[in-house]
């Protein structure tokens, strides 16, 4: 659970995430990111074994 706080010059409510919450978001974007990757990868891979089966017939 976000920390909460007030801002000293509105009054707000300001919820602050807490360590544990940035690391799970920084592990989503970095999965994310190596999902895409594999992705590339595997459109590359794809390809190149389309291209060896019309080679190879």
């Amino acid at each position: 659970m976000p920390f909460e706080k007030r801002d000293p010059h509105s009054g707000a409510k300001i919820f602050i995430p807490t360590p544990s919450e940035r690391a799970m978001v920084k592990q989503a974007r970095e999965l994310k990111k190596g999902l895409e990757e594999v992705e590339a990868m595997k459109a590359e891979l794809q390809k190149l074994l389309d291209q060896a089966k019309k080679e190879t017939s």
